[in-house]
């Protein structure tokens, strides 16, 4: 049995070198992580493409060990109703505040930002969800589902004004209380895997430390939510960050203070937020697209 781990990032915003021409890409995410006997997909991205790019891998989604859903926004909740045609038996985790209606706020408008359908609200057997009480799971030898234990809000991602939630009929400020990890504790150095880091990549980081103070942190996986885009002089919209330089740098320092290995990020962290992460941490990071395949 080979017990080195392996992620294969089904689709992510951008074309990677392992893509096919049959493939797509989209403003989402979706991941397969592979170690010994446990395969756990994370993720669904916007739509069901994330399983057609599967089959163009070769990557079989049948024998799950479980499925994790990080958060209830539409780019890694979108593929639910593929993921349950096709994935039948498999468990589900994901956060008891999933269940909430979630809304992205854009010119005063509240526009729908959550899963098809009002999914999770069904009396589906399958998903389980994790309340505060007992917050942190492992779903798999080695593999916990973790949240933010640290609720230091300057960490927090620094666009935060835009995500809410509705709470009696009203939208209230996210509080993020429905984002969730994952991490593979191992004794060459855990893995993180975290697909949007809306509570702070900080604050994530800490929390397995303050959990696990006798382990390493190797490698972390996924967004860090720096993205955001504005127009240049001309009007054109352009990638840029959504929080300041010196906060951006601050965030590198802890990463590389902390991790031992490599930084994988993607998604919500933008090419250009990798790029201003890179200042710090050099070739220590690496943005990975749509078909990458990781080994660990």
């Amino acid at each position: 049995m080979n017990n080195q781990g392996k992620v294969t990032i089904l689709i992510e915003n951008e074309r990677g070198a392992g893509c096919t021409e049959e493939m797509s890409n989209e403003h989402g995410l979706s991941m397969l992580i592979e170690k010994g006997d446990t395969r756990i997909l994370m993720d669904t991205g916007a739509t069901g493409a994330f399983f057609k790019n599967a089959q163009q891998l070769g990557v079989s989604l049948e024998g799950l060990s479980a499925i994790v859903f990080s958060h209830n926004h539409y780019d890694h909740t979108g593929g639910i109703l593929t993921l349950l045609e096709n994935c039948p038996d498999t468990p589900i985790y994901l956060r008891a505040e999933a269940k909430r209606r979630f809304y992205r706020k854009k010119d005063n408008h509240f526009n729908y930002h959550g899963e098809p359908q009002d999914t999770f609200l069904s009396q589906n057997s399958r998903f389980h969800f994790i309340d505060q009480i007992s917050a942190d799971v492992e779903i798999a030898p080695g593999f916990f589902i973790l949240n933010n234990h640290l609720h230091r809000e300057d960490f927090y991602c620094h666009d935060r004004q835009r995500f809410y939630y509705q709470k009696d009929g009203v939208p209230v400020p996210d509080d993020f209380c429905h984002e969730q990890f994952l991490l593979m504790r191992d004794p060459n150095g855990d893995t993180i895997f975290t697909s949007c880091s809306h509570n702070g990549i900080i604050n994530i980081i800490d929390t397995v430390r303050t959990l696990f103070p006798q382990d390493t942190i190797r490698y972390v996986i996924g967004g860090f939510h720096l993205k955001a885009h504005r127009p240049d002089q001309n009007g054109v919209m352009q990638e840029t960050i959504n929080c300041s330089l010196d906060f951006a740098h601050q965030t590198a320092r802890h990463l590389d203070q902390h991790v031992t290995g490599h930084i994988y990020t993607c998604h919500c962290t933008g090419e250009v937020g990798c790029s201003v992460l890179g200042d710090i941490l050099k070739d220590k990071i690496t943005y990975v697209r749509t078909g990458d395949v990781l080994f660990l």
